[in-house]
């Protein structure tokens, strides 16, 4: 449990160096006289499922991102037993003025899928974007909910979610790590 306090403190201390940056960024823009069709890209995270229906979050949704390779602790070697797991976390955007809603319901629908279905293994496919690069692009090819959670108060205004989901591990050298490529808004 100590181990894990060093770790959030480098964290927490990072997403608030992040958000400042964010801050300060916008608020010392030059005025431009030309609008850029383009929209700038400071840091954020782009989900996309592809099954039975698009699924997609971005930069307003997705929060948090922790990717993990797991293998077995007590190994002695390396072990065969690898899996791959991904933990997205945000907050659910309520529909106003006749915005679009979020898909969010969707990842609730799709955690709903029994196994016995094979829409239950879709592609997921998350870029981790940093001034307009793409850092990390993981792609899961046959990924399947594991948890998903939803919570909400009566004080906060928009929910938050919380989704971890894994590669099926029969699959797993399916999946790819790619990054350190430009972002393309397409």
């Amino acid at each position: 449990m100590m181990m894990d306090l060093p770790k959030r403190m480098f964290e927490a201390f990072f997403q608030r160096i992040a958000s400042a940056h964010k801050f300060w960024r916008r608020s010392n823009a030059p005025d431009t006289i030309f609008a850029n069709s383009k929209e700038e890209v400071f840091m954020g995270f782009i989900l996309k499922v592809e099954g039975a229906e698009l699924i997609e979050l971005g930069m307003d949704n997705i929060q948090k991102v922790v990717y993990d390779t797991d293998t077995p602790d007590d190994s002695n070697a390396r072990s065969t037993d690898v899996g791959s797991t991904l933990r997205i976390s945000g907050k659910i955007i309520t529909a106003t003025d006749g915005d679009k809603p979020d898909d969010t319901l969707k990842l609730a629908a799709w955690s709903l899928v029994p196994a016995e279905k094979a829409d239950c293994y879709r592609k997921v496919t998350l870029k981790v974007i940093a001034a307009d690069q793409v850092v990390r692009e993981v792609s899961f090819p046959n990924a399947f909910v594991v948890d998903y959670t939803e919570s909400f108060g009566d004080t906060e205004g928009v929910g938050s979610f919380s989704l971890y989901i894994k590669q099926k591990k029969d699959k797993t050298e399916l999946a790819t790590v790619l990054g350190g490529y430009p972002f393309s808004a397409q």
